[in-house]
């Protein structure tokens, strides 16, 4: 009998297990654990309770060395595989890049700083080394203007998921096609390469590669940049020339720093997103709206779950929710101004002309503050086209 070995962690590995028990009822289907693997729900669904519940057989790695008839399928796996302890050849991985470009770690963080506008993932055979086996089939993914690492990492697992779940059979069949990995282009980042305990800002940069280090380093569930004491979220560039040296603080609020770079002065936002749940559970929303001056905050979750729009549609808010709807649609806006088009840089009166009129048709409340924003980008007062 055929053997499917799933070895990995988190949502990518449950969801393709999933799948396979749903699908496969002839072959064995078995898994093996990361060494940190905890048995409970967090963020993301453990693995290991996952077969626990259904009743998946465990087995240590060095237990399936000897299966002959084995598919094994590295997701998200923690160790070095290597090959030649292995009676089985079939042995392939999801990994999270376009191969040959960015094998190692850190693949959700070092495209951002290096300012790709794509990522992707790669299903690739086994081989000695790392991520160097023949590719497969990828998948690609994009990267927009304000994702952070964190948007990255879950366009990934969504895209590994589903080439993992779309090559399975044939891998169990054998039925695929596969390339070998070129030498150009081929780059590795090890885990050493990023000090997460010293994550702060490089402010002596251009606007544009400090936007790119704070989103790369925006990782709710495990880190943020910080900047004098405050956790950071997100940023946007202004329109205005840096006159003062670089890392200049000119102004400081509740929820922004205003700061100096190589070129162009930029808000740096901080991460409130504990004092906008406090405000709306103490029925402030006063104080809630003056604290979502960076819009995409309203969809952010803490520790338990609640995101600010979660509550304000929970308690059935209608102030907020109508807040909150107006803050989406300014930020559809924004990063409908940000990211380049294939035709163009620049942004068309179409675009505005459609988003005022949805906007007239679905909101009072928020108007007002939507179009003087509006107006201030057509001001000039932010930086609001990609550089070509």
């Amino acid at each position: 009998m055929k053997t499917l070995c799933i070895a990995g962690k988190n949502n990518i590995a449950v969801n393709v297990l999933d799948y396979a028990v749903g699908k496969y009822a002839d072959i064995e289907i078995i898994a093996v654990m990361n060494k940190n693997e905890t048995y409970k729900d967090s963020w993301q669904r453990s693995f290991g309770l996952y077969c626990l519940e259904n009743n998946i057989r465990i087995l240590k790695l060095e237990d399936i060395y000897s299966i002959r008839d084995l598919v094994f399928l590295s997701l998200e796996f923690d160790r070095i595989i290597i090959p030649s302890r292995f009676e089985s050849p079939n042995l392939f991985n999801i990994h999270f890049s376009l191969l040959p470009k960015y094998k190692g770690c850190n693949t959700s963080i070092i495209p951002i700083l290096n300012d790709e506008a794509e990522s992707g993932v790669t299903l690739h055979r086994m081989r000695r080394g790392i991520d160097t086996g023949e590719i497969i089939a990828q998948k690609k993914v994009d990267i927009l203007y304000d994702d952070t690492s964190f948007d990255l990492y879950r366009k990934l697992i969504d895209a590994g998921s589903e080439l993992a779940v779309e090559y399975l059979d044939r891998l169990i069949k054998n039925d695929f096609t596969e390339t070998p990995q070129s030498c150009v282009h081929s780059d590795y980042y090890s885990r050493a390469e990023i000090d997460y305990g010293n994550l702060q800002p490089d402010l002596n940069r251009t606007a544009w590669q400090i936007h790119n280090q704070i989103r790369a380093f925006a990782f709710r569930p495990y880190q943020m940049m910080t900047f004098m004491g405050s956790s950071l979220i997100g940023s946007r560039i202004t329109n205005s020339v840096s006159q003062k040296k670089p890392g200049t603080v000119l102004e400081e609020t509740d929820t922004h720093f205003l700061v100096a770079t190589i070129d162009y002065d930029m808000l740096i936002y901080k991460d409130v997103l504990n004092q906008i749940i406090a405000a709306m559970n103490e029925h402030d929303n006063e104080r809630a709206k003056r604290l979502c001056e960076f819009g995409r905050i309203i969809h952010e979750k803490n520790e338990n779950g609640d995101s600010p729009a979660s509550i304000a549609e929970r308690e059935n808010n209608s102030e907020m929710l109508e807040f909150f709807a107006g803050i989406t649609l300014y930020e559809h806006e924004i990063n409908r101004y940000t990211q380049p088009t294939a035709n163009s840089q620049q942004p068309t009166a179409n675009r505005y002309n459609l988003s005022f009129y949805t906007y007239r048709k679905n909101n009072t409340f928020f108007r007002k503050k939507f179009l003087e924003k509006v107006f201030r980008i057509h001001q000039g007062e932010f930086q609001c086209t990609c550089a070509s």
